[in-house]
């Protein structure tokens, strides 16, 4: 991933502007392994930071500037449709960077509607005075910035912002509460006090010392006709696929629905074998999709590279981990990330095409079934769910599913009898917080705020649609693509991800309910699409391999104690952040029984949170700057 930053003067002396930008470049210089360039214009300077993912050469290096004194650009640009973008404009394609900038000229902030892809970027326009600064649709690139009263900085990440000013990096204490929680609903936060992140699909317009957000593309469906749906999602998915197709590209495979259809797909468009790479578990055969990874490497031009999964050293150095992230670790399958991670940049990749997001966007349809359950129409439910058990394998069976499900959705009586049968089991709704110190989530509103972003999440969409809409699109979403933008980039590739692309979303967004699990398959579009393309093996599994006990695994080999010296006293960078007794009696849960997930992957959050503590209260250092207090 490239990366840039921007720093502007709202007032007061610009002639700090190069010192203060090389001190935020330099923070994240992994992010510039073919160049690092910088210009000022003004008040304004801008650097561009440059992984070459597309074997662009020197030209890909920015900032770029339209003419001498013209509109200035910088930003990580992943866009699919530059050429379009300049031709639609009526220049010659340049390049995509210059395409933008050709687009701007032409149709000023409307252009940004007509970018497709991923992207991050800051246009200094000198005529106007303004600077806007924008983010794709689904957050893909990130974008943290910084105001100030005479400074406001923007930048790829944003530990280098979090040292700006007179005081060391603090940290959000809002932020760790729902760090704790491991339910994020602010699409602003960051891990630091003092800097903001851009929410996808917003820009930002800094104008005659005013900061204006504008949303500038919100979620939107296309509703297809059954019949014209699965040609319709599989010729999208292909030329997302293709169009992230540049330079030399390598797949992730696990041999699961939406991997293999990507690396298939892209096997179909190369002109030499597609590297797809697969982590292998020969001491865990339960885990190993080697049958299905098998099935596709056999329908051609796939070269199949294996790699035998690491187990264990979840605990293992984590300084660099934190070199890497400058936060607390959000996912748990960080080991083998960094190894698939590793081995491609040791190979040579840049491109990487991830299949993430495939459950999320074509979207699993199980909720049909609560929705039947809701409104009571048990015979369709009964069919539902006798034909998602024989599909699946549910060892409930037909009945024992619509039980569980009438024991959270029937009217009351019947409720509170299933669940005094034992047939279902009333939700905690506390658990959830139970590790937030109480005055905290006092003062962060932890529980109203939930209750507000789930509310008023995808509002302009019809109802039917914001149930999938909130799965595919909400804060979690930027997270997670932002954890993959700091592993990616520790190691100089690039990830795209076809799945979050804007056709293919529509689409799949826009079939009913009932057809996302047609014949009770799950996820029933996407095997519809590829049917002919995917081998059957593969394109109608019923099952998805479960890597958590991998995961586990991992976390157990704990030979420091890490997670059980909880059960003692809290350490005390932890105060004011975490409940004492919730943390000692979740590690004494965990030590009667070293299977429970729950309390692990909760105490494994502990961990970070604390190392990542630790790591600010050691580090005093800052990018003071002569402006008012």
């Amino acid at each position: 991933m490239s990366g840039f930053a921007i720093c502007q003067m709202l007032s007061g002396n610009p002639a700090q502007l190069p010192s203060l930008l090389q001190a935020v470049t330099a923070a994240m210089a992994d992010r510039g392994p073919d160049g690092i360039a910088k210009k000022t214009d003004g008040k304004v300077a801008m650097s561009h930071l440059y992984l070459d993912s597309a074997g662009q050469g020197p030209s890909g290096l920015g900032p770029w500037q339209a003419e001498d004194h013209g509109t200035l650009l910088t930003g990580d640009l992943a866009i699919i449709n530059g050429r379009e973008l300049a031709q639609e404009a009526g220049a010659a394609y340049r390049g995509d960077a210059e395409a933008i900038l050709q687009a701007y000229a032409r149709w000023g902030l409307d252009a940004i509607a007509r970018i497709e892809g991923e992207f991050a970027f800051g246009l200094w326009d000198p005529r106007s005075a303004r600077l806007i600064v924008v983010r794709d649709r689904f957050g893909v690139k990130p974008v943290a910035y910084r105001v100030d009263p005479d400074l406001i900085c923007v930048a790829s990440a944003p530990y280098p912002l979090a040292q700006l000013g007179s005081q060391p990096a603090r940290p959000d204490a809002a932020w760790i509460a729902e760090y704790l929680t491991d339910r994020t609903f602010d699409t602003q936060r960051t891990a630091y006090a003092d800097v903001q992140r851009l929410p996808p699909g917003h820009m930002m317009i800094v104008e005659r010392g005013s900061v204006l957000m504008r949303q500038w593309w919100q979620l939107e469906a296309s509703e297809l006709s059954a019949r014209d749906a699965p040609e319709a999602l599989a010729e999208a998915l292909r030329r997302a696929v293709t169009r992230r197709m540049r330079g030399r590209t390598a797949c992730l495979l696990s041999g699961g629905l939406d991997s293999g259809s990507i690396t298939r797909l892209a096997a179909d468009h190369a002109a030499r074998p597609v590297p797809a790479y697969s982590l292998r578990f020969p001491g865990m055969p339960e885990m190993d999709e080697g049958v299905y990874i098998d099935a596709l490497r056999e329908t051609g031009n796939i070269e199949g590279i294996d790699l035998p999964a690491l187990i264990g050293g979840a605990f293992d150095d984590p300084d660099t981990l934190l070199d890497e992230h400058h936060q607390p670790v959000l996912g748990l399958g960080h080991v083998t990330t960094r190894q698939l991670h590793r081995r491609l940049a040791q190979d040579g990749m840049r491109t990487v095409l991830d299949g993430h997001g495939g459950d999320e966007v074509i979207g699993m349809g199980t909720w049909h079934l609560d929705t039947l359950a809701r409104n009571g129409n048990w015979a369709a439910l009964y069919l539902a769910c006798r034909a998602h058990a024989r599909f699946s394998g549910d060892p409930r069976g037909p009945r024992g599913l619509m039980l569980e499900l009438l024991g959270h959705h029937a009217p009351r009586p019947l409720r509170g009898a299933l669940r005094r049968l034992g047939r279902a089991e009333r939700p905690d709704t506390l658990s959830w917080r139970a590790l937030v110190d109480p005055d905290l989530a006092e003062r962060s509103a932890i529980v109203a705020n939930i209750q507000t972003s789930l509310r008023d999440t995808h509002a302009h969409l019809p109802e039917h649609q914001r149930f999938h809409a909130a799965l595919l699109s909400n804060a979690g979403t930027a997270d997670a693509f932002e954890f993959f933008d700091r592993a990616a980039s520790a190691q100089g590739i690039e990830l795209r991800f076809p799945f979050y692309d804007r056709e293919v979303v529509a689409i799949a967004l826009g079939q009913p309910d009932a057809a996302k699990i047609a014949q009770g398959r799950t996820r029933a579009p996407l095997r519809a699409a590829m049917q002919g393309i995917l081998p059957d093996r593969v394109r109608l599994r019923p099952d998805k391999t479960d890597f958590t006990p991998n995961l586990m695994r991992g976390l157990r080999a704990d030979p420091h104690g890490h997670l059980s010296r909880y059960q003692g006293a809290m350490p005390e960078v932890l105060e004011g952040y975490v409940a004492p007794d919730a943390l000692s009696a979740l590690a004494a849960r965990l030590t009667q029984d070293p299977s429970d997930t729950t309390a692990m992957r909760r105490l494994w959050r502990v961990f970070w949170l604390e190392q990542w503590l630790m790591r600010l209260s050691a580090t005093r250092q800052t990018l003071a700057y002569e402006g008012r207090a």
